[in-house]
């Protein structure tokens, strides 16, 4: 899965109600344990499953109907 929105960290961090240091932070945890990266203002998700289980993520909370994400 690929998240194709170039954006700079302190941007990132601003939407998300970071502090751009926590964000990287947080971002070198996720490069090390092999779930994502922030490149180029891009950010590619190589393990969406283990990303949405450490965020005890429901997929089906954005649609009622069907799994939105699979």
């Amino acid at each position: 899965m690929f998240l194709g929105i170039e954006v700079l960290i302190v941007h990132l961090a601003d939407a998300l109600g970071l502090r751009a240091v926590h964000l990287n932070h947080v971002l070198r945890e996720l490069r090390e344990d092999g779930l994502a990266t922030f490149q180029k203002g891009q950010v590619p998700i190589y393990d969406f499953d283990r990303l949405a289980d450490l965020a005890e993520f429901d997929r089906a909370y954005l649609d009622q109907e069907r799994p939105l994400l699979r």
